[in-house]
């Protein structure tokens, strides 16, 4: 775009390697045990793109299915919701 400085929208969020482990190691503890107790299997897994921009659109019709999502998903997902998803005692510090 030109005129435009779109430098100051992009993420600017670096973590620190341990949450990248720490969230590989809880991934995989989730597809072990969604695998031996929902046996979920995924359809399509080839079509995602490993890099690059992407959005994810899902119709999910269960709490647990932003979960599974994530736990199986190749990427980091940053989830949109309304405020009030957040508002809970639980999510309040995330």
């Amino acid at each position: 775009m030109k005129g435009y400085n779109l430098e100051k929208y992009k993420l600017k969020t670096k973590r620190p390697k341990i949450f990248y482990c720490i969230l590989g190691f809880i991934k995989w503890v989730l597809r072990i045990i969604f695998k031996i107790f929902f046996r979920v299997e995924i359809q399509g897994f080839e079509k995602i793109p490993l890099k690059g921009k992407l959005v994810l659109c899902c119709n999910h019709i269960s709490y647990a299915d932003p979960v599974i999502i994530s736990a199986f998903f190749p990427r980091i997902i940053f989830f949109m919701a309304k405020s009030e998803v957040f508002a809970g005692r639980l999510l309040i510090s995330f």
